[in-house]
């Protein structure tokens, strides 16, 4: 069981008066197997409790919430989720007897009983509840976003008043359990064994000629793919290309400095698609053009080699990031089909924001170097609010980026022509810094801090006092300090007082950000009043909006956020228009629908405005969180496209799977340029699986043997799990092992190397060719590895991860 929620509305069910998913509370877990979490407060619309004890085989939710106005409302509450896929053999029972699993919405009782091979489940309630399924047994390829498969255990339309509390026990109780889960290595039953032999297959095969495909499309392209350029290589030249010192100053940079430093980023580039690619040392003809427009270039490659044209040091860059695209093998050779490319932007601010997280550094790295520098990214807004400021260390937690990768990310954007933006939330959205008690002094609501008072003198140097660390550390020449949804949540005050708030903070921030000679940015929602824009129209009324924006200093950055799924440009012109004809500089921010991305982007390039795409995939920024949003992650390439291309296809007719783009670019690896020959271990096994009572005593490790050891460059893994899990949930782990000594492990993940059978979904770390099934999953080694066994085990009791076949390729 997983996930409890309880959602205040208003009368109507427009808008929520308390939001469990999204909105921040203190929580007291100081005694063992006891929650408490503190909902809303006595100043606000709502207040109460919301507890959870656990015994050894038994939990208990109490919820004791109530109303602090004479208002009549209504209340949500999701007391469980079950994940269905781990009940598929079980039965189901009320208090009146069995329910078919057809007939399970038609539940409503307060006691539901299931009976399953995980163990028999109880769950009560002090009042009747009702069960939905929100599940998709078969995801379809593309059901990237339908990821839940859950049955909710859940009340709704509770009617809730001054005098009527919301008051719920709901109790779980595991029932006549007679053996435990076990998932032990060590075990009796633990391992099984089989052994490669000497059998040779073809373990990777020389592929088709793969069309060539640039993205973003160009101005311009046609291509020969009858004549093929091949790239010459510098004999016995065998060592790793150091990375890449661009030029800062094409001007004052010499011809053949020039030719070495793009030779040395080409080679960088065509590395992270191929494995010991040679020492590649084409002809190449570079001029600096300066008839062209900014970041603009053209590229032409044929039987003389390739010529770049460039406007500068942008378009360069991108002409190069277009070469390492173009580059292909053929008969074992890389090279490059006859082209003739016109390129450069439709927008001149293409950017996206994301946020932090103890390892997002090198996660963002592998972002930028295989997709977004791609893609021609120019800006990137780094929410880094949460990093590890020294002038307040009471505000760390476990999603803090250290401000080393902070500063090291900062440096490395820079250094690829990517402007860096720090976001640090200045006025509303400010949890993260009323976390610590010592802080909530200055919040306007104290019992509820959501909201920083800009008319306490400390409240104002505090957050100054970040932004001062902040440009020591990274010297932004923009920033970003939100001042979105300012009164969102925990806001006692008439709303009138928003309007005082925001023009004393933005003041404040002003001066501060002239000071540094920097620009500045924020969100637009609170400028919009309903009707000014489609929809985040925060300002409530047309004065209000029209007050707030007066206060706003001319030239400021406006990231204007809009997220309905319109692709019709036409949708999203009026705020563009308003805040331009007010002298603002407005940033298209669609999210993640792809008819979002589409409309509003084109929007911006018919007004000249720029795109910033934001990305809420949780508040730290790591690969499992990826997984989890993966959509999100396809609609960054779908607004780079539509940002530097202006192609107008709806993105359902687009050439290119969004997603698919992204998932390929992010795991790609170095792949052998030519055919290569291996070793072939072809039968099922099936380890063990809790969710099915005869499958429960399978072993939960396989070992393979193989005879006569060799070098090995890789291995293809072909293997699916019984029961359909979480992205990103943890499934095995495959080792290999020369001589009892460990030589590498890969963690085998749902979603990213293995799948269910019934889910018809791609694993996101496939290598992403055509003639390659698109649920096996490759590892290439940095260097040749000789192995003598390897290993496949279960790190989870209820996958059932079935073993296939494993290719070791030579």
């Amino acid at each position: 069981t997983t996930g409890s929620e309880i959602n205040f509305f208003t009368p109507d069910r427009k808008q929520h008066e308390y939001y469990f998913t999204w909105w921040e509370q203190d929580a007291d877990s100081s005694l063992p197997g006891r929650d408490i979490l503190y909902i809303g407060s006595n100043n606000t619309a709502i207040s109460g409790t919301f507890s959870l004890t656990q015994k050894e085989k038994s939990a208990q939710i109490v919820i004791d919430c109530k109303r602090n106005d004479r208002k009549t409302g209504q209340a949500d509450v999701v007391y469980t989720k079950l994940w269905l896929p781990y009940f598929a053999n079980a039965s189901w029972k009320d208090s009146r007897g069995p329910i078919a699993y057809e007939q399970l919405e038609t539940f409503y009782d307060t006691v539901l009983y299931v009976f399953s091979p995980l163990g028999n489940l109880r769950f009560s309630n002090s009042h009747p509840f009702r069960l939905k399924k929100d599940e998709n047994p078969h995801p379809r390829y593309s059901d990237y976003s339908r990821r839940a498969q859950h049955l909710l255990l859940y009340e709704n339309n509770i009617v809730t008043t001054a005098t009527a509390p919301v008051k719920r026990t709901f109790h779980v109780q595991y029932l006549s359990i007679e053996k435990e889960i076990q998932n032990d290595i060590a075990s009796k039953n633990a391992a099984t064994y089989a052994r490669i032999n000497d059998k040779k297959v073809t373990a990777w095969p020389a592929f088709h000629n793969a069309a060539p495909f640039l993205l973003p499309r160009p101005l311009s392209e046609s291509y020969n793919r009858s004549f093929f350029y091949e790239l010459p290589s510098k004999q016995g030249v065998t060592e790793k290309t150091p990375p890449a010192k661009d030029p800062t100053q094409f001007a004052a940079e010499s011809e053949v400095a020039l030719a070495d430093s793009s030779l040395r980023l080409y080679r960088e580039l065509i590395g992270y698609a191929w494995l010991s690619p040679p020492h590649v040392d084409p002809a190449l003809q570079l001029t600096k053009d300066s008839t062209l427009r900014p970041e603009h270039y053209r590229l032409q490659v044929n039987e003389q080699g390739i010529k770049i044209d460039f406007a500068d040091r942008s378009g360069w860059q991108h002409a190069l990031y277009s070469l390492a695209q173009l580059t292909r093998s053929k008969d074992g050779k890389l090279g490059l089909f006859h082209c003739n490319i016109e390129d450069g932007p439709a927008l001149s601010f293409r950017g996206i924001h994301m946020f932090t997280g103890p390892t997002s550094w090198e996660l963002h790295k592998r972002m930028y170097d295989q997709v977004l520098l791609p893609l021609k990214m120019n800006k990137t807004v780094l929410q880094c609010e949460q990093a590890r400021w020294s002038t307040f260390p009471d505000i760390h937690n476990n999603i803090s980026i250290a401000l080393e990768d902070l500063q090291k990310e900062f440096s490395y954007l820079r250094n690829k022509q990517v402007e860096p933006i720090p976001l640090i939330q200045s006025l509303g959205h400010m949890e993260w810094f009323f976390k610590p008690l010592s802080t909530r002094k200055w919040a306007v609501n104290p019992q509820y801090p959501y909201t920083l008072n800009p008319t306490k003198s400390g409240a104002r140097k505090a957050i100054l006092s970040i932004w001062n660390e902040a440009f020591s550390l990274l010297q932004p020449s923009t920033i970003h300090v939100g001042f979105d949804e300012i009164g969102m949540i925990g806001f006692q005050l008439p709303r009138e007082k928003e309007i005082d708030y925001f023009k004393k903070q933005i003041r404040v921030l002003d001066r501060y950000a002239t000071s540094k000679n920097a620009a500045l940015m924020i969100w637009g929602d609170m400028g919009l009043a309903p009707g000014e824009g489609p929809d985040a129209c925060n300002g409530i009324t047309p004065e209000r909006a029209r007050a707030i924006r007066k206060s706003i200093p001319k030239e400021t950055w406006i990231a204007d956020w809009h997220y309905l799924g319109n692709p019709d440009p036409a949708v999203y012109k009026n705020s563009l228009q308003l805040w331009k004809n007010e002298g603002f500089k407005p940033l298209a921010s669609p999210w993640l629908l792809p008819n979002n991305v589409r409309g509003f982007t084109l929007a911006a390039i018919e007004q000249k405005a720029g795109l910033l795409q934001t990305t809420w995939a949780d508040f730290e920024s790591s690969e499992k969180n990826m997984l989890l949003n993966i959509e999100q992650f396809g609609a960054y390439v779908l607004a780079l496209d539509y940002a530097w291309s202006g192609r107008k296809e709806v993105p359902e007719a687009l050439p290119y799977d969004p997603v698919k783009i992204w998932t390929q670019g992010f795991y790609n690896q170095p792949k052998p340029i030519d055919k290569r020959m291996g070793r072939k271990l072809d039968t099922v096994i099936s380890l063990q699986n809790y969710c099915i009572e005869s499958a429960q005593h399978r072993p939960v490790s396989l070992s393979i043997d193989i005879e006569q050891p060799t070098p090995f460059i890789g291995c293809r893994l072909s293997s699916f799990t019984e029961t359909i899990l979480p992205e990103a949930t943890a499934v095995g782990i495959l080792r290999g092992y020369f001589q009892e000594k460990l030589v590498f492990e890969k963690t085998i993940r749902y979603g990213a190397e293995v799948r269910a059978n019934q889910d018809d979904r791609s694993c996101y770390a496939n290598i992403g060719r055509d003639e390659l099934y698109e649920k096996d999953f490759h590892l290439f080694f940095q260097k040749p590895m000789t192995l003598n066994k390897i290993t496949l085990s279960s790190l989870h009791p209820g996958a059932g991860l079935t073993f296939k076949s494993l290719v070791l390729i030579e």
